[in-house]
């Protein structure tokens, strides 16, 4: 009996030393099942846990170039356990930390990307061509050339009866085509910030007058004139069938007068634009820069005598030109509203600065034949020695300018408009407001002077300004890039 119960005592401490002395854990091996393990309960089997996902980023990424929407692969199935038990079971490995998404892919595209996102790709450039077909406002001058009743002594002075006015008052000027050309562009990827430079130039217009005389000295022909010197009004005669001063009866003047008044008008621009806000469909930009104008005029007046009664022949030339440029800064407001192909824009500006003004007056008289002093002098009929010459002068000048387009957009890449302008110009020097008709005809060779001043100097040097104006249609192409 002591026997057996000190065996018993020494198989349990044999036990116990050989289960303390095995490894903490499953066994190496799992029990040789002879069938699949049972499947966990049902409780444990649906829904199976699912990661969590962080909700999508806000606009505009939304509407940006497509990206990874979760920063974690979806949910996947387990897969159905094998028949065949794994012999080994390793330990799980640790998965990467997942990198944060680029601040630019959060962020999304560029604000400016989304107004052409619906409309195909963002065009950042343009070059517009237009064709330009423009009225000016007519100019000014003082009768220049009249007629009057042959017979009538003084026939063609101011205040005759029956003295008409052949040119003089009004010169309209026809319907001047011309060129404009535009070129600009963004220079941000946002298209907050432009620039755009500018140019145009319309044709000349020109204004022709002509009228002679036939053998018998008809029509009656003559440039009036205030005389100075008598304090009545007077008159160069160019024809006349009783002579000069209608005073010769039978002893006709021949003669003839053309008359040539020209006007050039060409500017530029060079403006920077900002976008104060862009909707789907309306854009406001505001605009500012600088800006050059410049008018170019002349009237010119000649005139040929023939006196065959006393051999004597005069040519007369007169010359009145203006230059004016205007150099200033403008700022200004541009508006467009696009609705499916169509749109509409809208500019309004306005240009403070300065106006350079210049007046050059020039004239001369030629006389041969036996019956006169022969040469060539200083003066014609309404330009004379005292009037003679440059003049400069600078002013405060205004060019403020109206611009509406309508057009079809027919790609992308290309837009036909058609619109209309108004442009203004404050103060400028125009040719014929620069015509003195009051004249002392003893420093004139036409008029039969001796070329020697004598009396009140007229004519005098003029400097008169006036307002000036252009308006009409265009029609053009944009392309844009």
């Amino acid at each position: 009996m002591k026997r057996k119960l000190l065996g018993c005592v020494a198989a349990l401490m044999l036990a116990a030393g050989l289960a303390q002395a095995q490894p903490f854990g499953p066994p190496p091996f799992p029990p040789p099942y002879p069938y699949p393990p049972p499947p966990p309960p049902p409780w444990m089997q649906y829904p199976p846990p699912r990661p969590y996902y962080p909700p999508p980023p806000p606009y505009p990424y939304a509407y940006g170039p497509m990206a990874p929407r979760y920063p974690y692969p979806p949910y996947a199935a387990p897969a159905p356990a094998s028949a065949e038990p794994a012999r080994t079971a390793e330990p799980p490995v640790a998965a990467a930390p997942k990198e944060a998404p680029a601040a630019a892919a959060v962020a999304g595209p560029a604000v400016a990307d989304l107004v052409e996102q619906e409309r195909g790709p963002c065009l950042r450039y343009w070059l517009t061509p237009e064709y330009l077909l423009w009225v000016a406002n007519p100019g000014h001058t003082p009768p220049l050339v009249t007629t009057g009743p042959p017979g009538t002594p003084f026939a063609g002075s101011l205040g005759v009866p029956g003295t008409t006015t052949l040119f003089g008052g009004n010169i309209n000027y026809p319907a001047l085509s011309g060129l404009r050309l535009s070129l600009g562009g963004w220079i941000d990827p946002e298209r907050k910030f432009a620039v755009e430079a500018q140019g145009f130039v319309l044709e000349q217009g020109v204004v022709n007058y002509s009228n002679a005389a036939n053998l018998a000295g008809s029509p009656v022909l003559a440039v009036p004139y205030f005389n100075v010197s008598t304090g009545a009004p007077g008159q160069f005669t160019i024809s006349n069938p009783n002579g000069p001063q209608g005073l010769f009866p039978g002893l006709a003047t021949l003669g003839n007068v053309f008359v040539t008044s020209t006007s050039l008008l060409y500017g530029g621009e060079f403006n920077g634009y900002y976008n104060l806000f862009r909707t789907r469909g309306l854009s406001v930009d505001a605009l500012g820069g600088f800006r050059y104008l410049g008018l170019q005029e002349a009237l010119t007046m000649n005139t040929t005598g023939n006196i065959p009664f006393l051999g004597v022949t005069d040519t007369t030339s007169d010359r009145f030109a203006t230059t004016n440029n205007f150099f200033g800064g403008q700022i200004g407001l541009k508006g467009t509203y696009q609705w499916k192909s169509l749109f509409v824009s809208g500019v309004i500006k306005c240009a403070v600065g300065v106006n350079n003004e210049s007046v050059n007056v020039a004239g001369n008289t030629t006389i041969a034949g036996a019956g006169a002093t022969s040469g060539t002098f200083a003066g014609g009929v309404l330009t004379q020695p005292s009037n003679i010459g440059q003049q400069i002068k600078n002013s405060f000048g205004v060019v403020p300018q109206a611009q509406l387009k309508i057009g079809y957009e027919c790609t992308s890449y290309m837009r036909l408009f058609v619109g209309y302008d108004f442009l203004f110009w404050e103060g400028v020097a125009r040719p014929g407001d620069q015509i003195d008709t009051n004249i002392n005809p003893t420093q004139s060779h036409a008029a039969g002077g001796t070329g020697v001043l004598v009396g009140p100097t007229n004519p005098a040097p003029m400097f008169n300004r006036t307002n000036y104006f252009v308006q009409g249609f265009s029609a053009g192409i944009e392309f844009r890039y």
